[in-house]
């Protein structure tokens, strides 16, 4: 009986270092979206978009009051997602490719309100580009909810791990910034 055993150093074989961040980073932040004769909510996502970061502010209420916002009590989510701009309100989604898939990004969302919070008008924009016009069509509270009391910032692949969030209120309004 012949036996052969043949035997050798494995090799490993080992992906390459991904070129884009690959962290995520979040926080809860308690707000408040209106108050007695507030005429405008507005809010800013500025950051360095890749084809395969996501950056995301959801906005809600805390119903449990555990001070986060769990998925089901998101009311709506917007931000970038691998490339496009995306937004969930009110079981109706939107999504609008940007004039560039990378580089410096900037979503501006305004919600023009009546002095008893309901909402007047929405509008989005990428830079001088409109995006998420559906949402515009929306019934009143569809896309705007004068009791939302929490914000949940997200952020994937969008720098080391020494990044975060912080909030800032002053006296021009609530800011959220990404470090």
């Amino acid at each position: 009986m012949a036996v052969s055993v043949f035997a050798g150093s494995p090799t490993r074989l080992g992906l390459g270092a991904s070129p884009y961040a690959d962290t995520e980073i979040s926080t809860n932040v308690q707000l408040a979206v209106w108050e007695k004769d507030l005429k405008r909510f507005e809010f800013n996502l500025a950051f360095l978009a890749t084809p395969s970061n996501n950056v995301q502010v959801s906005f809600g209420v805390d119903e449990d009051g555990d001070g986060r916002l769990s998925a089901h009590e998101e009311r709506l989510v917007m931000g970038w997602d691998c490339g496009e701009w995306f937004a969930r309100a009110s079981r109706s989604s939107a999504s609008s490719a940007p004039v560039s898939p990378a580089g410096q990004k900037s979503l501006r969302c305004v919600f023009a309100t009546h002095s008893d919070g309901r909402i007047k008008s929405f509008s989005a924009m990428d830079g001088e580009t409109p995006v998420f016009e559906s949402l515009a069509a929306l019934p009143p509270g569809g896309i705007y909810d004068a009791r939302w009391n929490m914000a949940r910032l997200v952020a994937r692949g969008v720098g080391d791990a020494a990044s975060r969030f912080f909030a800032k209120t002053t006296p021009e309004g609530f800011y959220f910034f990404l470090k």
